[in-house]
């Protein structure tokens, strides 16, 4: 990810936290069988990638509160080494998890999430081909509104890796208001098909 920018604390954007929850709310009414259809074409689009194809350790996420799901992309290829993170402190840290043990080596951790059990081995990010990032929103340089907790970002900042967001096509925007730490990612994929916007391996 060439355009990354280094981390730096900044005063928040007050701004983000209305656009969060406007987000939230849209994301919501699309409706259960909308952002089934929508995850389904995402996932195709990620699938048809040559980065996707060209990557064999792939940091992924569980999705939540309407987030594109991509069950179905990690359900094809099984092969793949699929890694998820866990919340540990102010960070994120990250572990392998095979397919069809995702029931016994999860559980309901913080904001809800599904993690994986602490005692799973770890894979640093910096041994990422791929992280696939879920987002708010994303606008069309790259940058991402999350949800506030500067995981992400943290994470990206020590760790230039092939970055890509995901997001339904209605969230991308031309511009989100910025704060001094976020990381532009170097492309984004929603259902209607995938951009870069830094050179992807």
């Amino acid at each position: 990810m060439g355009c990354l920018f280094k981390y730096r604390m900044s005063s928040t954007n007050p701004l983000k936290g209305q656009l969060r929850q406007f987000y939230k709310q849209q994301r919501l009414a699309l409706g259960a069988e909308l952002r089934h259809h929508l995850s389904r074409q995402i996932c195709q689009n990620l699938r048809s990638s040559a980065i996707f194809a060209h990557s064999d350790r792939i940091f992924a996420y569980f999705a939540i509160q309407g987030e594109p799901d991509l069950t179905t992309l990690w359900q094809a290829f099984p092969h793949k080494v699929w890694v998820f993170p866990r919340c540990q402190g102010q960070e994120l840290v990250w572990h392998p998890l095979t397919i069809d043990r995702l029931a016994q080596d999860t559980y309901q951790g913080k904001y809800g999430l599904p993690m994986p059990r602490p005692q799973l081995p770890q894979v640093p990010l910096a041994e990422a081909d791929l992280v696939l990032v879920p987002a708010l929103a994303l606008d069309k340089m790259g940058f991402r509104l999350g949800y506030g907790g500067g995981f992400y970002d943290r994470c990206l900042a020590k760790h230039p890796v092939p970055t890509i967001g995901i997001t339904y096509s209605q969230f991308v925007v031309d511009r989100l208001p910025r704060d001094g730490w976020d990381i532009p990612l170097g492309g984004i994929c929603t259902d209607r098909g995938l951009d870069s916007f830094c050179p992807l391996p």
